[in-house]
């Protein structure tokens, strides 16, 4: 995973010249691909044509970067989240499906993360019940595998599950890195998406369980989640890292 908070591929030459560099030695090394972050600042504020714009300059820089590398390994924009609390936004330019259209033609790859997807959820369906004016366009339609319509760009997945707290300023924090079988996660939802990916993606790609443990030097959470999905799906083991 590329470093993202601060670091703009976009428009500082000195980031873009590393990420290049980062991605010349992947392919020496002969590792699958670089997952990366837009890393365009909070942009959920921005008009819809703002966005599109913003969205069409990114491909664009990252197609060029990517298709002056030579070997195989790919470059994968990961999905983000849309917060219920906008200032907690990290990076909101590409979230949901239709953000991520106009890769097709490009040399870039998708990188799914079903935390994030299952956030987004979450709020744009608060959102439409508090009748919230946060954007100048539609909130979207989405089920949980509305992702499935990117199945020929997606290459990786990422998952954990998230809680939603309320802090002492009565906002709602969204924690991830969460197991989806916990008393506050929506179980169903994770085990519908996981399902949805053993269904349809016939070579299940690599997914990432990055669940948050307590103690980093004895990982129980991430095995115990893992052995989680194995069970809730039908398949055989998911090929599975964290």
């Amino acid at each position: 995973i590329f470093p993202f908070l601060g670091w703009d591929p976009i428009g500082d030459p000195f980031v873009r010249s590393r990420l290049s560099e980062g991605l010349q030695r992947a392919s020496d090394l002969g590792l699958e691909g670089i997952v990366l972050h837009s890393s365009q600042g909070n942009t959920s504020t921005l008009s819809s044509s703002s966005l599109k714009e913003k969205r069409v300059r990114t491909v664009d820089s990252l197609h060029d970067l990517k298709s002056r590398s030579s070997g195989p390994t790919w470059l994968g924009l990961e999905c983000m989240a849309l917060e219920m609390d906008p200032t907690k936004e990290v990076d909101a330019l590409f979230l949901i499906p239709s953000d991520f259209f106009s890769l097709r033609g490009s040399e870039l790859k998708v990188v799914w993360d079903l935390c994030h997807f299952a956030k987004t959820l979450y709020t744009l369906e608060n959102l439409s019940k508090l009748k919230a004016k946060r954007f100048d366009f539609p909130l979207p339609k989405l089920e949980p595998l509305s992702f499935l319509a990117l199945k020929d760009l997606i290459v990786h997945f990422h998952f954990s599950a998230f809680i939603p707290v309320i802090d002492l300023k009565g906002r709602v924090i969204m924690l991830e890195g969460q197991q989806p079988f916990t008393l506050e996660a929506n179980e169903s939802l994770y085990q519908e998406m996981l399902k949805g990916v053993e269904t349809h993606f016939d070579d299940l790609p690599l997914m990432v369980f990055e669940v948050e443990e307590k103690d980093y030097s004895l990982r129980e959470r991430a095995p115990q989640t893992i052995a989680w999905a194995d069970r809730v799906t039908t398949h055989k083991p998911w090929a599975a890292g964290y």
